[in-house]
């Protein structure tokens, strides 16, 4: 049986404050944001990630790709990525101006912001902001025709 943690006031002040490593890491590569790209459903590994968990996404997207939220990594509330997401508006036709300006940057939705709260699969996204995508398909179409 576990024992409880014999900590003084400061003590166990301080451990409130101290930032914990996750529990489990994942190595999410191009496969893995193709395969969440093509999937519907709830994802199996973190689709929203902060700074802290890969700044390498945050240097390839930039802040302004960003979204609040909690990381699905580490758990911690902040700006985050959806890289996946991100990556299927642009397969779409859209560019980074929309996506900042009139699309959500992130999946879910969260009502309150110490727990996750609803998700929104890519079609719900697509059905949502349906004329968003329409007009982002008619300019590609636009273009391919010219």
């Amino acid at each position: 049986m576990p024992q409880a943690l014999d900590l003084s006031h400061q003590e166990s002040e301080a451990s409130l404050e101290q930032q914990l490593p996750p529990l489990f890491t994942f190595h999410v590569g191009p496969a893995e944001f193709f395969t969440a790209m093509n999937h519907q459903g709830q994802q199996a590994f973190p689709c929203q990630l902060c700074e802290h968990c890969t700044p390498g996404l945050f240097k390839h997207y930039g802040d302004k790709m960003a979204g609040s939220c909690w990381c699905s990594q580490c758990h911690q509330n902040g700006e985050c990525l959806d890289a996946a997401l991100i990556e299927h508006y642009r397969k779409c036709g859209i560019d980074d101006e929309t996506i900042n300006g009139e699309l959500p940057r992130k999946r879910w939705v969260s009502r309150n912001v110490s727990f996750p709260g609803m998700y929104q699969s890519i079609e719900d996204i697509e059905k949502t902001y349906q004329s968003v995508f329409e007009a982002a398909q008619a300019n590609v179409s636009k273009e391919h025709s010219a």
